[in-house]
């Protein structure tokens, strides 16, 4: 749905889309340190398919947070291979890495020796596509 990834670099990496199994799921992946492994925050939640949604997501200062129709994702969450719940912790980083790494709508751009530099199209419509500097309160 929305990407700014590149493979091969390490921090800045975010992925919106739609799993095969019928779940969105937002990633972010940030380098813990120079030397140690990569961390990877991931929600998702199951949708009915072949209807309109609204999806929203909040990350910088703060928890990273998926909301599907108005409601925060409670499914899975992994930080550096240990389970977490999404929206736990509080990883202080924005989307500010991967410098010139472009922003990719309806697709994704972050497969390494792909034939294409995007891949994983979105089968469906954008509506509308706001980026805020800001945190937003999205519940219902």
């Amino acid at each position: 749905i929305l990407s700014r990834d590149k493979a091969g670099d390490v921090d800045g990496h975010f992925t919106l889309f739609v799993h095969p199994e019928g779940n969105f799921y937002v990633r972010y992946q940030k380098m813990l340190s120079a030397t140690t492994s990569l961390e990877y925050l991931i929600c998702t939640t199951p949708f009915p398919p072949d209807e309109w949604h609204h999806l929203a997501i909040n990350f910088g200062e703060g928890p990273l947070e998926l909301f599907v129709d108005g409601r925060r994702a409670p499914f899975e969450g992994q930080l550096a291979g240990l389970p977490r719940l999404c929206g736990d912790g509080n990883p202080e980083y924005g989307i500010d890495g991967a410098p010139g790494v472009p922003w990719t709508l309806g697709a994704d751009a972050s497969c390494l020796g792909c034939p294409e530099p995007v891949n994983q199209y979105l089968r469906g419509a954008i509506d509308e596509l706001r980026i805020s500097k800001v945190r937003r309160d999205f519940d219902l």
